[in-house]
């Protein structure tokens, strides 16, 4: 096989892949399959998620699942774990605590 032809066809497959990639960056509306992977979870825990209520999902036609890619987002910053850190200050301000709100380590 000739390079120059191997090489066009790999810039091709190059092409194809990006044209996809920015079609789906640039979907509202996920499958399934697509919010799993925009996730990082398997297919079969987002169908648990939606199965027991804990992430916003459509059901248009009463078997398709549909997810908003700005309810994922919101989902996602909503379980958020604090660091070390916040958690102490958050520990000082509580009530009954201002005795020890100059012991907070800068």
């Amino acid at each position: 096989m000739n390079p120059v032809t191997s090489l066009d066809q790999k810039l091709e497959e190059i092409a194809k892949c990006l044209d996809e990639l920015r079609r789906y960056q640039q979907k509202a509306m996920l499958n399934l399959e697509e919010a799993a992977i925009y996730l990082s979870l398997s297919k079969s825990t987002l169908y648990k998620h939606t199965s027991a209520g804990n992430i916003p999902y459509y059901k248009p036609n009463g078997k398709l699942i549909l997810f908003s890619r700005s309810d994922l987002d919101n989902w996602l910053q909503s379980r958020r774990i604090p660091s070390n850190n916040e958690l102490l200050e958050r520990s000082f301000n509580l009530p009954g605590n201002s005795i020890y709100h100059s012991a907070i380590p800068a």
